[in-house]
């Protein structure tokens, strides 16, 4: 099954999973209904984070370090001098001249790498996510995940819950993408697990001036939701009672082959692009971060980057024969 091979998986790659069960399942999930669980796998080192917290403390960290945050700025368009290098970004609050530009911008990345003809094929994923009302603190630790829902319990005994290891994302491609051989082999690999919907975004409403309201365009899918509750009711019994009070959508960055651009565009020079990151930035922001920091300023990365490299999605040309003169 499913499990199993996620198990298998893990083992190769050298990760210490276990797999309770008994006792040993029983102190993980004190208040689960052991009836109907034919496989688990466990990461003893696995956890998870409040993403406003995780933020805050990214944030306070910078400030020692001599940088300025910008909040409520949208950054608009990226500026160039006649060389094409960049000379800055233009911003809701003025220009701000630089250099060098780090591009980190989650789904937003494409629309400002285009402003200086930087194509990279982001796509977009929503997912909905729901907050309870209080359960008993303590149910369950750090995350449960489960066939048909993803769960994890806040201090206060609210659950943040999602969709499950077979639950479905919705892939919002403009039609265009679909034409994109890439594209096409992507979805038909994962098409038991994927809905495609139109992106909204790259209407013609969109311009660098103007940022539509994802959650206006991609409005969470509350029969999702139910589903995965009615299953945490199942396999949790003491959650029961507990209802959906908020809802909200989750847009992710991806790419036609899942995974991330890290690298710097020769087209135009002092431009580097972080993105791409399929709702992982933040675990692996540290990293990433770094990484870019050392692109953006010519340093080495003591990584081997050829696979997040942005011309891999280059189409080569075709070869034609030329004809006798």
């Amino acid at each position: 099954g499913l499990v199993d091979t996620v198990y298998a998986e893990g083992i190769a790659a050298g990760q210490p999973l276990t797999r309770p069960a008994g006792e040993d399942l029983a102190a993980l999930v004190p208040l689960a209904d052991p009836h109907g669980i034919v496989a688990t796998s466990c990461h003893p080192l696995d956890g998870h984070y409040d993403p406003a917290a995780a933020t805050r403390h990214f944030a306070d960290q910078l400030a020692p370090a001599g940088v300025t945050l910008l909040l409520r700025t949208t950054a608009r368009r990226i500026r160039t001098h006649p060389d094409h290098s960049v000379a800055g970004i233009h911003t809701s609050h003025g220009t701000i001249t630089t250099p060098i530009l780090v591009v980190a911008a989650g789904i937003w990345t494409r629309h400002l790498s285009r402003t200086v003809g930087v194509d990279i094929p982001f796509q977009q994923r929503s997912v909905t996510l729901g907050r309870t009302t209080p359960a008993t603190p303590g149910l369950f630790a750090p995350v449960l995940q489960h066939s048909e829902f993803t769960a994890w319990q806040r201090e206060d005994g609210r659950i943040v819950l999602g969709t499950g290891l077979i639950g479905r994302d919705t892939v919002h491609l403009p039609p265009a993408a679909l034409a994109d051989p890439d594209v096409r082999r992507h979805l038909r690999a994962n098409r038991h697990a994927t809905r495609i919907r139109p992106d909204l975004t790259g209407t013609t409403r969109h311009t660098p001036d103007h940022i539509p309201d994802t959650m206006r365009w991609y409005p969470p899918d509350r029969s999702e939701l139910t589903r995965a509750l009615k299953a945490l009711h199942r396999a949790v019994p003491a959650t029961s009672s507990v209802k959906i009070e908020h809802t909200w959508t989750g847009i992710l960055d991806t790419t036609p082959d899942a995974l991330p651009v890290l690298d710097t565009t020769q087209d135009v020079p002092g431009l580097t692009v972080l993105a791409g990151m399929s709702g992982h930035g933040m675990a692996i922001g540290p990293v990433t971060g770094t990484i870019g920091a050392h692109l953006a300023l010519g340093k080495d990365t003591g990584f081997d980057l050829t696979a997040f490299r942005h011309r891999r999605f280059d189409r080569p040309r075709r070869a034609t024969a030329s004809r006798p003169g």
